[in-house]
């Protein structure tokens, strides 16, 4: 299990789709949600209430999409999406927003040096 070891108060996960419609990333979106809200509730961090939840969400979730009104749909506050153009295409994607991931993964340094 990926999230094993992770504490969900400082965890954050970062959703990259173009449309916000690709199932695979909302299946994994969607158990990330899942494991995040129960082990807050879990820790006493939140009391699952849905004003509680949404909050949670909108602390330990960002995006990266072209549509935001999808992103908002599952929860994740627009304001906390990075954008880009929708003619990016998949192979050019890496140095627009959508290469966030990374940037945070491996630091600026080695990113820029990835590019």
């Amino acid at each position: 299990e990926k999230t094993k070891g992770l504490d969900p108060e400082t965890t954050l996960f970062i959703i990259v789709s173009k449309t916000f419609t690709t199932l695979e990333t909302l299946t994994n979106a969607r158990e990330a949600r899942t494991w995040l809200l129960e082990e807050l509730k879990a820790k006493g961090a939140i009391d699952g209430s849905d004003a509680k939840n949404a909050e949670a969400i909108k602390k330990h979730f960002v995006a990266v999409s072209t549509n935001l009104e999808k992103v908002a749909e599952f929860g994740i506050d627009p304001n906390n999406a990075f954008g880009f153009w929708n003619w990016v295409g998949g192979r050019y994607s890496v140095d627009s927003a959508v290469g966030t991931s990374l940037a945070v993964v491996f630091g600026p340094a080695r990113f820029e040096e990835f590019l």
